[in-house]
């Protein structure tokens, strides 16, 4: 069919046809066998919004398998198109292809206004944000907009009027503003004791009622407390991620580094006792 150009599968909504017969879904019906061309039903899905691709790890579904495959690497991180000049590797065929650019030395896109030229048509579009002025990344907090999302990410609009410090939502900084006023709205019932967040508190009352909310995946232990966790979980992994700068030495904890700190202040600090020399001799 290929050779004579025939397309005997025809899409009963647009009339548009299809000559790849190879791949069949055959379903077998009372004593019947229909067969539906694979490449038609997935036409078909144009029309019928049929999204018969669900991501097994979040809800999203895709029509097309390219889109579906796609995206079951962003959560796998399956990169199986790698370059064969360097070590880089790609999610799909397209990503490499731009990618090799880089390699040939080729920029075949081009800025129309100043003739500069990109490896990639994405920088390209950012480049032109530059001539057209456009910034299409806006801050709903405040209004403010930008020209890259990264930008848009860093950008901090809740400034504090005492010390300055700027946060990205209204809630950081409706938090640390009880760093100032020293407002502890949330009470434990048990003890009275008071808490600028409700997570401290909740935090605080594993103290009254002894959950255990940390369990060693290495050992049957729990713990109340993350920080008593994750020094237990060290004495399993063997991780000191404290290190002294002046001897190199490393500890499990702050407290053991501190420890260690003040001991060797105590003998560089330490005066030498002046002893006289004995002159007394025994006999």
């Amino acid at each position: 069919m290929s050779h004579s150009g025939e397309k005997p599968y025809k899409c009963l909504e647009c009339g548009k046809a299809f000559k790849r017969s190879s791949l069949l879904q055959v379903r077998c019906q009372t004593k019947f066998h229909i067969c539906i061309s694979f490449h038609l039903q997935v036409h078909q899905s144009v029309h019928t919004g049929v999204r018969t691709f669900l991501c097994p790890y979040c809800p999203l579904t895709f029509k097309w398998s390219s889109h579906y495959q796609y995206h079951l690497r962003q959560h796998t991180g399956e990169c199986p198109y790698p370059c064969d000049t360097c070590p880089k590797a790609f999610k799909n065929s397209s990503s490499l292809r731009r990618h090799k650019n880089v390699h040939l030395g080729l920029k075949p896109y081009t800025c129309s206004v100043c003739n500069k030229s990109f490896t990639q048509s994405t920088n390209l579009r950012q480049h032109m944000r530059i001539h057209t002025g456009e910034r299409p990344y806006i801050c709903c907090e405040c209004g403010r907009s930008f020209t890259h999302s990264s930008n848009l990410a860093l950008h901090k609009p809740y400034r504090c009027s005492e010390c300055g410090k700027a946060f990205k939502g209204s809630s950081g900084l409706k938090y640390h503003m009880r760093d100032h006023t020293g407002e502890r709205p949330y009470r434990c019932t048990e003890c009275g004791k008071s808490f600028k967040r409700s997570s401290l508190l909740s935090i605080h009352q594993r103290v009254h009622t002894g959950v255990r909310a940390f369990q060693c995946p290495h050992c049957p232990l729990t713990f109340k407390w993350s920080s008593h966790y994750q020094y237990h979980l060290r004495q399993h992994t063997g991780e000191r991620p404290y290190v002294c700068k002046e001897c190199g030495k490393s500890f499990k904890n702050t407290s053991c580094l501190r420890r260690h700190r003040n001991h060797g202040s105590l003998i560089v600090s330490q005066p030498a006792l002046n002893i006289p020399p004995n002159t007394s001799q025994n006999y």
